[in-house]
């Protein structure tokens, strides 16, 4: 609701009370409080989302160095955990580094290192590593699943209980 003034002059003046914009203040407030927590999920769930996507991509580029090089190519957490961040190793070689990933957890099936042999195929089986979100259960996720051939697949993880491998 405008008000309207009229000075000295006789022209009128337009302009909000000091009650009228202390209600808009307020109500915005309520609404900021209501957005804050989806805003949050929302964040988090590009997190998960991003670190699965980083990670398939370095072992889409392992694979594909070790048949360009035909040498065995690493892919090692760093400190030994995946939220840690990894890094992309050709022998002694560092091709590729990846910084630690905040507000993440990561489960995994794989072994402390996940190796390419020179036909692309991996040293060791089936391999999976799972990242989720830290305290919001509401985020879902997201498996890095490397089959035998060392094809990488990220899929949303279906089971509640994201300790024992995607579903």
């Amino acid at each position: 609701m405008v008000s309207a003034l009229r000075t000295a002059s006789g022209r009128r003046q337009a302009g909000f009370t000091l009650l009228e914009a202390m209600t808009v203040v307020g109500l915005m407030a309520i609404v900021a409080t209501l957005a804050v927590p989806s805003l949050r999920e929302i964040v988090l769930t590009a997190r998960v989302r991003g670190a699965a996507s980083e990670l398939q991509a370095t072992l889409v580029r392992a694979r594909s160095e070790a048949i360009k090089r035909n040498a065995p190519v690493d892919v090692v957490p760093q400190g030994g955990a995946w939220v840690d961040g990894w890094q992309l190793r050709v022998g002694t070689t560092t091709l590729e580094r990846h910084a630690q990933l905040d507000s993440l957890a990561a489960t995994s099936t794989a072994p402390a290192t996940i190796t390419f042999r020179v036909d692309g195929r991996l040293a060791a089986g089936q391999q999976t590593i799972v990242f989720s979100a830290v305290d919001a259960t509401g985020v879902k996720p997201r498996c890095v699943a490397l089959d035998a051939s060392g094809r990488a697949v990220v899929h949303i993880d279906s089971d509640t209980d994201s300790s024992n491998g995607c579903n």
